[in-house]
């Protein structure tokens, strides 16, 4: 495998994870969140429940509505288990995290090979074990938001476009303001 290929495969892998890091990250939160409200509308229901149970404190009509309530909302949360699809948006944080570290390693070690050059063997096979972690975890997925899986994709590139400015705006202020940059300069052009 040719570095340039090598180095490609990583890079287009890596925006792969981290767009998919941001993607069950926001689904984790947002279906946490709905896990909790329910949660709280059944506490709060229960009260209001209990209070109206209680002989003359309320018309039977409002008890009764108050009790149709409840019961949905209990349903609801019976029936549609929120705190499931955050547990099952968390487990794919957690691997497609896992799986982003492997493959930002793996780009770290085919940086510094010749773009022309051939990478070694034990490190292809290492990027094909990567590429086969990210094929299962693709095959894991359930069916996306592909409007907001567009937008977690546009996301990672702009973070990646906004790092990789910000580590070069910083060694160039590293070079223009030590005094050890402009012997590195002067060594350069020679």
């Amino acid at each position: 495998m040719q570095a340039r290929d090598a180095k490609n495969n990583m890079f287009e892998l890596s925006v792969t994870c981290g767009m998919n890091v941001r993607y069950h990250q926001a689904y984790e939160d947002f279906w946490g969140k709905w896990d909790r409200a329910v949660k709280v509308a059944v506490v709060i229901l229960t009260v209001i429940g209990l209070l109206f149970s209680v002989p003359d404190f309320v018309s039977p009509v409002a008890a009764l509505i108050v009790g149709i309530i409840s019961a949905t909302v209990a349903l609801v949360l019976n029936v549609i288990n929120f705190g499931d699809w955050e547990k099952e948006h968390a487990k794919m944080f957690r691997l497609w995290s896992d799986l982003r570290s492997d493959a930002e390693l793996m780009e770290f070690k085919i940086a510094s090979k010749e773009e022309g050059g051939t990478i070694q063997p034990h490190l292809v096979e290492r990027i094909a074990e990567i590429r086969i972690k990210a094929n299962n975890l693709h095959a894991a997925e359930r069916m996306p938001n592909h409007s907001f899986l567009h937008t977690c994709y546009h996301d990672e590139l702009r973070y990646r476009r906004s790092s990789s400015e910000a580590s070069v705006a910083a060694v160039e202020t590293v070079e223009s303001e030590s005094p050890a940059g402009d012997v590195v300069k002067e060594g350069v052009g020679q």
